[in-house]
């Protein structure tokens, strides 16, 4: 038994499982239109797993979604997701399973089966290897593009039309393309950690929160704070004084004519020497002009 064991130990050590990492991969598609341009479309709902032994990549098996498939054209998608095409309902899947081992170079060929609407096929996928990466996250990537063309009449996708010039409306070969991130399933990356959200809110926000921090620092305490880590720098953010609205400027303006027209009061009574008036009309413009001060 202990001989067994020892026989499966260097194979272990160098054969490992790598997963699909769908939030770094892509799955896109391009189909032949009027014989003169294209359409093109992406597949998100995806799974993958592949098998890395020693230096060889064997054991590729890839699943994706069809009713994920799009053209970002409502009315061509549910066609494609009908029974003209896909009938997703019935055949929610497309698959590919390798056969063989590969050397794990550059460019690689690698057979397999492709089933769609559980008609399987032959075809060789294009794989292109770019390699290895570690993340922020001390994980490790593996990284491939690939390349897959395909007659879409030998899965029973055959509908189409005869357009007025003689052509097809829709061509027969399918160029099915992309990029792929993989990694070990216990190591994969989650998304959340990947995800830096940025736009102008969350800035100000930020912007805000940080000057009421300082804020409450005295200069000792920023002093410590720069001395706990001197690769930081603790940097007073001065106040930023935006634009005021048009309601904003409205109160402004009627405040500036209500001031001017007690400073013009004030001046005719203290030509008719009446002192009381005078007081309160200072008084009133004083207020006006220090609450101005504050509001803006």
């Amino acid at each position: 038994m202990l001989k067994i064991l020892l026989f499966f130990v260097p194979i272990l050590a160098f054969s490992y499982q790598i997963e699909l990492n769908r939030h770094h991969s892509v799955v896109n598609f391009s189909v032949p239109y009027m014989g003169i341009s294209q359409v093109t479309g992406s597949i998100s709902s995806m799974k993958a797993s592949a098998e890395i032994f020693k230096n060889n990549l064997k054991n590729i098996q890839i699943r994706l979604g069809t009713k994920s498939l799009t053209t970002n054209n409502f009315s061509r998608d549910k066609h494609l997701h009908g029974k003209d095409f896909f009938h997703v309902n019935n055949y929610p899947s497309i698959t590919f399973k390798s056969t063989g081992s590969y050397l794990l170079n550059k460019k690689m060929l690698i057979s397999g089966e492709l089933t769609i609407k559980k008609i399987k096929k032959s075809v060789d996928l294009e794989l292109t290897y770019l390699g290895k990466k570690i993340d922020h996250k001390k994980k490790l990537s593996h990284f491939f593009d690939f390349k897959l063309k395909i007659d879409r009449t030998d899965f029973g996708l055959t509908w189409n039309k005869l357009i007025e010039t003689g052509a097809m409306l829709v061509g027969n070969k399918i160029s099915i393309y992309g990029h792929s991130q993989f990694q070990t399933p216990s190591e994969k990356t989650s998304f959340s950690s990947h995800m830096v959200t940025d736009n102008n809110l969350i800035r100000e926000t930020d912007l805000k929160k940080r000057k009421e921090i300082y804020k409450t620092l005295s200069n000792n305490e920023l002093s410590k704070l720069n001395s706990k880590d001197k690769k930081t720098t603790v940097i007073q953010i001065p106040t930023v004084r935006e634009a005021p609205p048009l309601i904003s400027l409205i109160i402004l303006f009627l405040f500036s004519v209500i001031g001017f027209l007690s400073l013009c009061y004030f001046a005719k009574s203290l030509i008719k020497n009446n002192i009381v008036s005078d007081t309160i009309m200072l008084l009133l413009g004083g207020i006006l002009t220090a609450s101005l001060y504050f509001f803006f």
